[in-house]
């Protein structure tokens, strides 16, 4: 039969060890996990096809406002990216991968107050390389 001295042992063991893990997941979730809040930045939804055959274009390379970093279109061709509130979006996008299609790359302003986060679509025209 277990003592009272045993049980409270182990009650303590448990309760700290729970603590020290949930105080680990805290610490990290607070200094790594990014934090996009409304009040601090703003979300840019977008999509980004060929201009010729209007297809959706993977791995298209998004910058935003010179800050570092960036986001990448997915097979479907959208980008999310989260951008500091700035009265202007100066995005830039251009090729991520080396590929059969290159394309040209392209610049675009967006200005906050005409931005209602409504998706944008950005057609790149296609560069053609002569032989």
């Amino acid at each position: 039969m277990k003592t009272i001295r045993q049980l409270y042992s182990k009650a303590l063991r448990w309760v700290l060890g729970t603590l020290g893990v949930t105080s680990i997941a805290f610490v990290f979730q607070a200094c790594y996990a990014p934090y996009y809040g409304d009040d601090f930045d703003r979300c840019i939804n977008g999509e980004v096809r060929s201009a010729q055959t209007h297809e959706p274009i993977k791995g298209i390379r998004i910058t935003g406002n010179q800050q570092p970093g960036y986001e990448e279109t997915d097979s479907a061709g959208t980008f999310h990216i989260h951008l500091p509130i700035s009265r202007d979006y100066n995005l830039h996008f251009d090729n991520q991968y080396d590929s059969i299609n290159t394309y040209i790359p392209k610049d675009t302003v967006i200005t906050d107050s005409l931005y209602n986060g409504e998706k944008i679509i950005i057609y790149l025209n296609e560069m053609r390389n002569e032989k």
